[in-house]
């Protein structure tokens, strides 16, 4: 099962690629021309989180179906910034935990899901 992108908006991912996490979408066309996906452990604490990047709104729709991504949505009320700036932390990542691959920024496809 998979779920529909919405755009700028905290979802918790129920199964499928980094299950557990938190995702958020973000259309940086005005900057970049692309699109991020940005992944985090915690929204009050995170520990383990990093992005993705793909050119364009195909390719954002391609990443979310090929994760089997079931998300939770949460409403506007229940959107907690992960840090005092608002954006999920980036840069260097430990592992994605057990059974998970490293989360790290990349234009490639997502990982594969696990069994």
């Amino acid at each position: 099962m998979t779920t529909k992108a919405e755009m700028e908006r905290y979802g918790r991912i129920l199964a499928g690629c980094y299950e557990g996490y938190f995702v958020k979408l973000h259309d940086d066309s005005e900057v970049t021309g692309g699109y991020y996906i940005y992944l985090v452990d915690d929204l009050a604490e995170p520990t383990d989180g990093g992005d993705y990047w793909v050119a364009d709104r195909g390719e954002l729709e391609s990443f979310v179906e090929s994760s089997q991504w079931e998300i939770e949505w949460l409403p506007e009320q229940e959107r907690r910034p992960a840090s005092p700036s608002g954006s999920v932390p980036t840069g260097s990542l430990r592992s994605g935990g057990p059974g998970r691959p490293p989360v790290r920024r990349s234009r490639a496809v997502p990982p594969t899901p696990r069994p």
